[in-house]
């Protein structure tokens, strides 16, 4: 005969398997659940710590991936239109290829430094090609397009140092 055994109420598995979608939930979105409980409940200390996590994934804008503002573009950081396309020939003497996420980042950065922000509609489920595009485009607006530049020729720095050639 079996005997009841009282858990409280954290132990039980389906508590656990709750808790569990939710951390994998959040950790997709970007933010600590901390975080998300802060901004329902109005606290001012979530903007602080979503703005150095964010920071640190690289994203762009300051409060999470809904982009309320931007990135703040740096006077000392602009490049001037010749070296945005001396980047764009250079790129092209890579020995290899660059890994996918690079080549997205790429496409982006360039997509948004010569067209601006993303325009036309997402490609259907089936252009898996096109529509991981797109989504790196789209992760680039409100970027301006001298940030953009920037950002790419940087981006191109670093994989000819990474493949051992020079500027």
């Amino acid at each position: 005969m079996r005997t009841a055994v009282a858990t409280p109420l954290a132990e039980s598995p389906q508590v656990s398997a709750h808790a569990d979608r939710r951390e994998r939930w959040f950790s997709r979105q970007g933010f600590r659940e901390h975080d998300h409980q802060a901004k329902r409940h109005g606290c001012g200390s979530w903007m602080q710590q979503g703005n150095e996590s964010q920071q640190g994934a690289g994203r762009g804008v300051a409060f999470g991936r809904s982009g309320y503002i931007s990135r703040p573009t740096d006077p000392e950081k602009t490049v001037s239109q010749s070296d945005f396309e001396q980047a764009q020939a250079k790129v092209k003497t890579l020995s290899t290829r660059p890994a996918n996420p690079d080549l997205l980042e790429l496409y982006a950065l360039f997509k948004q430094g010569s067209d601006g922000d993303v325009h036309g509609k997402r490609p259907g489920r089936l252009d898996f090609k096109g529509r991981f595009k797109y989504d790196a485009w789209a992760g680039k607006k409100g970027t301006g397009k001298e940030a953009a530049q920037a950002a790419y020729v940087a981006k191109v720095k670093a994989l000819l140092a990474k493949d051992g050639k020079n500027w």
